[in-house]
Parts: C-alpha cells; structure tokens; sequence
C-alpha cells in the first residue's frame, strides 16, 4: 500500500458561486499542508483558493494542469511522490473531481498504484 494520500477536493458550480462557509475550514485544513494540487486550469483554482483565504501565500502552493494537454510522464512522477507519501489533491473546474473531468484518469491510476483516495464532502456536478 502506498504512503502518501490524494485528495478530492470539491469547488463551487457555477462561475459567482461560493464556499459554504462550513466547507471552507476543513478545506483550509486539507489543502495548506499539501504538497501539491492537480487542476484543470491554473487560473480557475487559484481563483477558488482565494476564496477559502488560507493562511499561506497560493504562489507557495505547487499547483500542476491536468488539462486536455497533460503530460504522462510528468503526472507519472508526481503519483510516485505521492505512493512514497506525499500529500497531495485534485481540484475540478466545478463540483467534486473525477468523474467527467480529467481527474477521474487521475483517481483511476492512484487506485491502480494503491494510492488511498480521500473525497472531501461538497457540491457534485
């Protein structure tokens, strides 16, 4: 079993709509000791990360597109980070990811490579 957790991370629907207020401090808990997230758009999430108003500063926050043009190798290698525990999440355009986006390959391979999964409660598209 691998070491190291990723995280499914959910974000409003809708472009004007915001955190429940209850979701923001778990997502603050979850995401400032992260090694890293997984997006779609880099732009998007730090949009939504402003919103949560975290304590460290986003720009410190690795932050890697997981878009239509996603590099396998790269992707490969930050999953071999996680398998040897590192933490890390995944934040969809919308709703909670992986399911009609490109993190649902991404959540397919961590639980080839035995990578625990941890989907966080929160809106679904």
């Amino acid at each position: 079993m691998a070491k190291g957790i990723l995280y499914l991370i959910p974000t409003p629907l809708g472009e004007g709509s915001r955190y429940a207020q209850h979701f923001i401090d778990t997502a603050r808990k979850v995401i400032e000791p992260l090694d890293g997230l997984f997006v779609e758009n880099k732009r998007t999430a730090r949009s939504h990360l402003k919103q949560l108003h975290l304590h460290k500063k986003i720009n410190e926050i690795l932050i890697v597109e997981i878009g239509k043009s996603k590099n396998e190798k790269l992707i490969e290698g930050y999953l071999q980070s996680i398998a040897e525990g590192q933490r890390w999440g995944i934040m969809s355009e919308a709703g909670c990811p992986g399911i009609a986006d490109p993190g649902a390959d991404l959540v397919r391979t961590a639980h080839a490579w035995h990578i625990r999964t941890v989907p966080l409660i929160g809106p679904s598209s």
